[in-house]
């Protein structure tokens, strides 16, 4: 770190990129070494674009500049193909200096919205990548989030370990364990999340032999759900909403144990009922 050591993390808004890039500038600080993170969400700052720069350098090194200068990136990690192969992410990395590591999983943009047969495929996106920088590890750490740790939000921090173990975040671990603690969001999980990325850069076929997959949460009857979310409507609104939403699932349930003896059909009711009528709602006020 006799000059600056240049990172760029590409994602998307919403997951956690920019958390990833302040805890990395904070392990540096815990470090005593100086450090910059430039956040770029350009106007969507929820499943838009993101492209954050990140540069350590030696307490006694000054950073003169909070961007990574073209071509300079000693580290690329891609939450997001997508975003990495546009060109504000390619003019960054060179075949010279830059070693990439990236999940391999695509998330959808909104163009499925209006063309369904659009397709989303990680290999041609990872060769335009890979053929940009000097060398590129792949993990697909949103499976390995849900896998583990039951929600994919935890994707961009096992992708962090995985580009810790593999060399390329220049902190200790004392000071990312410090960072995230200091965070005060998730702590345990996002540690355990990041030591998942760890154990799957050295050693993958491990990784459930040392930390068993997460069971996934049972099921709610079809009562207990009607009780859990007439009460969410009584707080979000009030009861004679919940009312409404308990009405109408039990005659739904009524008819379909007559007619079937089951309550599959009802518990999808249920649950897009909900939807419909208290978070479709935010979203509407929001829209308009």
């Amino acid at each position: 770190l006799q000059k600056p050591y240049s990172m760029i993390f590409a994602g998307v808004g919403g997951t956690g990129v920019t958390t990833v890039s302040a805890i990395i500038g904070m392990a540096a600080h815990v470090d005593g070494k100086n450090s910059t993170t430039l956040d770029m969400t350009g106007l969507a700052q929820k499943g838009g674009q993101v492209l954050s720069h990140i540069r350590i350098a030696k307490g006694d090194v000054p950073i003169h500049s909070g961007r990574v200068p073209v071509s300079m990136a000693n580290a690329a990690i891609i939450g997001d193909l997508i975003v990495a192969t546009n060109l504000d992410a390619l003019k960054l990395v060179s075949t010279d200096v830059s070693a990439a590591v990236c999940n391999s999983d695509i998330a959808p943009t909104s163009e499925f919205i209006f063309d369904r047969n659009r397709k989303y495929q990680n290999v041609p996106k990872i060769e335009l990548f890979a053929k940009a920088v000097n060398s590129i590890d792949t993990i697909n750490a949103e499976a390995i989030a849900n896998e583990y740790l039951y929600d994919a939000m935890f994707s961009n921090m096992v992708l962090m370990g995985f580009a810790w173990q593999k060399g390329l975040i220049p902190v200790s671990l004392r000071g990312i364990y410090r960072a995230i603690k200091m965070n005060g969001a998730a702590v345990v999980d996002n540690m355990l999340a990041f030591d998942l990325g760890r154990i799957a850069a050295h050693d993958p076929a491990r990784l459930i032999e040392l930390v068993p997959p997460r069971k996934v949460p049972d099921k709610k009857t079809l009562p207990d759900l009607i009780n859990h979310r007439a009460q969410f409507l009584i707080d979000y609104q009030d009861k004679k909403l919940a009312d409404k939403f308990t009405s109408i699932i039990e005659n739904a349930a009524k008819i379909e144990k007559d007619k079937l003896g089951s309550d599959e059909l009802s518990y999808s009711i249920a649950e897009n009922l909900f939807k419909l009528m208290a978070y479709k709602d935010e979203y509407e006020v929001a829209r308009l």
